[in-house]
């Protein structure tokens, strides 16, 4: 009996980056998503409240592409689920790479399939402006392990190369929870799973995937990735994705056997001391992984999108400022008729049909907005100067709009506020709060600006 048959393992690529060459189509292709663009970043120039980045959508052919950013030229696209991005290089801009990036995220890999996203990108997408040669540039190489590595400590690697000896390790006086052997452009990283997914917004994807795979949540779960960039691949004389796909078990293997997982107790002290940790036995669970992978059911992985469970976000003010760009700037895109007066209209609207009836007002302004649960502070000319959340412990939390949206009054006492925050916090609060509190001078000082000038 084999005494690791009960150690679940998941085999897989984490990570894939790699380039498509463009074809004479491209050009033109480039330019009208240019276009696309600067139409909508037209917005921007005198309104950036109707304006919010995320909110700007294009078109390649018939997919809907959400634009991100711009950076050394490469114009970066996601698609609305968040499965891939993919870059477009300005055609006048010489470079040694390919026109075209790709990059598979994690919410893709994990929900469609790494194979199946592969070929809507490559098939469908951009099959009309490349010639069909795709370039590998990264690949990350893994397994998920039901199996805790906690124990596991630098000294107990050993690689054949020299480059391969940096190591570092992270982690408490108890257990390891990172660790790297190796450097760019090829490396390993072993850490905890569970650990990082605490954070992660890929969590409730990754736990419904190891779910499905058999896993126990509720054990240890370590990723043995190893990664790789192109220049390594060149160097195992792989260039196209094709050849990285058909070679991730040889890929996979032969890192294995160049970074080792070693069992100390199998050599002495003085074996170590004179750097001759060589010689020691690989650990037997090291060698199991080695000997157990296998790629062909990853590949085939997919999921039935309807019976996926839906992302689930906690939703706060930032996000819901998002959100309100993203609706009045597709509404500025259509040209519909979208007025500040309409916009209160419908928060007005919208928050008193939420409020209870009993607490209905007949005011349809600042006090239908906080008719339900809040409190209101006026000074003695009756000015509206501050407002807060009354929770049901009956403590008043301020609310934190954003400095713009504030009367100058309200502006003023929330400056005060602050200032008064500023004695009681800690020194991580105290930085904050400064930031807050210049975004806020600023703002007060751009009013009083305005208004200096409007007197002459």
């Amino acid at each position: 009996m084999n005494e690791f048959e009960n150690v679940v393992l998941a085999f897989g690529v984490d990570t894939l980056y790699y380039y498509a060459q463009s074809n004479d189509k491209y050009s033109d292709c480039f330019y009208a998503l240019e276009a696309q663009l600067k139409e909508q970043m037209k917005l921007a120039e005198n309104d950036p409240y109707a304006y919010a980045h995320s909110a700007m959508i294009v078109k390649l052919g018939e997919h809907t592409l959400q634009y991100l950013n711009k950076a050394q030229g490469v114009h970066w696209f996601r698609d609305v689920n968040e499965y891939f991005k993919i870059g477009f290089l300005n055609p006048t801009i010489n470079s040694f790479q390919h026109s075209i990036q790709v990059q598979l995220l994690g919410n893709g890999i994990y929900t469609v399939g790494m194979k199946a996203l592969i070929a809507f990108i490559n098939e469908d997408i951009l099959k009309e402006i490349t010639t069909g040669l795709f370039e590998i540039s990264r690949g990350d190489i893994n397994v998920f392990c039901q199996y805790d590595f906690g124990f596991v400590t630098k000294e107990m690697f050993v690689s054949k190369k020299k480059n391969y000896h940096v190591i570092s390790e992270y982690g408490n006086t108890k257990r390891t929870q990172t660790i790297y052997v190796g450097k760019t452009p090829f490396y390993l990283r072993l850490y905890d799973k569970k650990l990082e997914l605490k954070k992660s917004a890929k969590k409730e994807i990754m736990d419904a995937y190891f779910t499905h795979l058999g896993f126990d949540l509720d054990a240890p779960i370590y990723n043995l990735e190893f990664e790789m960039h192109r220049v390594h691949f060149k160097k195992m004389s792989i260039r196209t994705l094709e050849g990285f796909l058909s070679n991730i078990e040889n890929l996979f293997k032969h890192a294995m056997n160049e970074i080792r997982l070693i069992d100390l107790s199998s050599i002495t002290q003085k074996d170590v001391k004179n750097n001759s940790k060589n010689r020691a036995k690989t650990l037997p669970i090291w060698e199991y992984i080695k000997e157990s992978f296998h790629i062909e059911s990853f590949m085939q992985y997919s999921i039935d999108l309807e019976r996926l469970p839906q992302k689930r976000y906690s939703y706060d003010l930032p996000k819901f400022i998002t959100a309100i760009h993203e609706v009045i700037n597709k509404a500025l895109i259509n040209k519909l008729p979208i007025n500040s007066e309409m916009i209160y209209q419908i928060a007005d609207r919208a928050i008193d049909m939420e409020s209870d009836p009993k607490e209905k007002t007949n005011n349809t302004s600042i006090h239908t907005m906080h008719s339900k649960c809040d409190v209101l502070i006026h000074d003695k000319e009756n000015d509206l100067i501050a407002r807060y959340h009354l929770t049901k412990e009956n403590e008043l939390i301020p609310y934190n709009l954003p400095f713009a949206l504030l009367d100058t009054k309200e502006l003023e006492y929330t400056i005060k506020r602050l200032d008064d925050e500023m004695l009681t916090s800690s020194q991580y609060d105290k930085d904050n709060l400064a930031k807050r509190l210049r975004i806020a001078h600023n703002e007060l000082q751009k009013r009083q600006r305005v208004k200096d000038d409007s007197k002459f």
